[in-house]
Formats: C-alpha cells, sequence, structure tokens
C-alpha cells in the first residue's frame, strides 16, 4: 500500500488537541487583564442574602463570630471577615468546641464601579 499515509507514534488526534490547548494557554497573544481593568465580582449567596444596594451602589457584608451570642472579640476588638474567611473560622471553632456558634454581618463595605465590575447574576 504505497499511498497509504500513517501518523507517528504518539501523534494522535486527542495529543494534537491536548498540544493544542497547551500552546493557547501559554500564548502571549492570550488576554492578559491591563492595569486599569477593573475585576470581575461576583457576590456569594451569603453576600448577596447580608448585602444591599444603595443608590446603585452594592455594599459588601463583613462577619464576626459569635459564641452564644456575644460577639468574639480576640485581643480586645472585634474582628470582620469575608464571608468565606469568616465560615472558615466557624468550622474550626466548631469541630473544637460545643458552644454555639454563628455568623452575623457587622459592617458593610461600599463596591463601586472605580473598585470592580460588579457581575450580580454570578456568568463569567
Amino acid at each position: 500500500m504505497p499511498n497509504q499515509i500513517t501518523m507517528p507514534a504518539g501523534n494522535t488526534q486527542i495529543s494534537q488537541r491536548k498540544n493544542t490547548f497547551a500552546h493557547s494557554a501559554t500564548d502571549s497573544t492570550a488576554h492578559t487583564p491591563a492595569q486599569d481593568e477593573k475585576p470581575l465580582y461576583i457576590p456569594s449567596y451569603w453576600e448577596r442574602k447580608d448585602g444591599y444596594f444603595k443608590d446603585g451602589i452594592f455594599y459588601q457584608p463583613f462577619y464576626a463570630v459569635y459564641c452564644n451570642g456575644e460577639v468574639i472579640e480576640p485581643l480586645g476588638s472585634v474582628n470582620a471577615y469575608l464571608y468565606d474567611k469568616a465560615f472558615h473560622i466557624l468550622i474550626h471553632l466548631q469541630a473544637i468546641s460545643k458552644d454555639n456558634f454563628e455568623l452575623k454581618p457587622v459592617s458593610w463595605k461600599p463596591l463601586n464601579d472605580f473598585d470592580v465590575v460588579l457581575n450580580w447574576e454570578g456568568k463569567a
């Protein structure tokens, strides 16, 4: 069969596709955000629940950890965290103690168009 074309070993369609993706991921022409480009921000479920809009600005909640109804004050001050960090702390406290721990919003940070591009729908 003189007219039969064979592919070299390891050069299958799947490996060619993998190589294409690998090169496109490291391609210098790929989009990199400019310094003046604002990051996309997608609020979590809890931020949507406890945050609010006022005058077109979204106010992002920060949470404190409460133990048996009283705020925990390490070193004499209340620390407020974004939900993901506060929840991480809460999980560890619940693992080592039988006390009743909960998270409550205690402060709100305004996120306006100067800081981020707000994506309320959660779609990139």
